[in-house]
């Protein structure tokens, strides 16, 4: 959730496109992941863009991180880029090699 807070007070998140695949594709993650979008696009429609216009940004540059992973799910060179990464990332963390929602990575 700092991320996200982050996103929306307009402050670069190195890699947030990354996490927000995982969370989009993760079948333990995927309904809260869901869920956030739908209320961030909920309260970017009731944020009045002329009074509130860095909140306003800040909600839009957060729901096109949170909507890229849905649009883009039949993008094989997206999906293979974001796996790479995480294969990366896996490899170097034994705590996530352990973990179930990673280990499709290293597949």
């Amino acid at each position: 959730m700092s991320y996200v807070e982050e996103i929306i007070f307009g402050l670069e998140v190195e890699d947030i496109s990354y996490f927000c695949f995982h969370l989009a594709n993760d079948n333990y993650t995927k309904n809260c992941y869901s869920k956030l979008s739908y209320r961030i696009e909920k309260l970017l429609k009731q944020t009045d863009q002329k009074l509130y216009p860095n909140l306003f940004d800040g909600f839009s540059n957060l729901l096109i991180y949170l909507k890229e992973p849905i649009v883009r799910e039949n993008d094989e060179q997206y999906r293979k880029e974001n796996y790479e990464f995480w294969r990366k990332k896996v490899c170097l963390d034994p705590e996530l090699i352990r973990s179930g929602s990673f280990r499709k990575y290293l597949l």
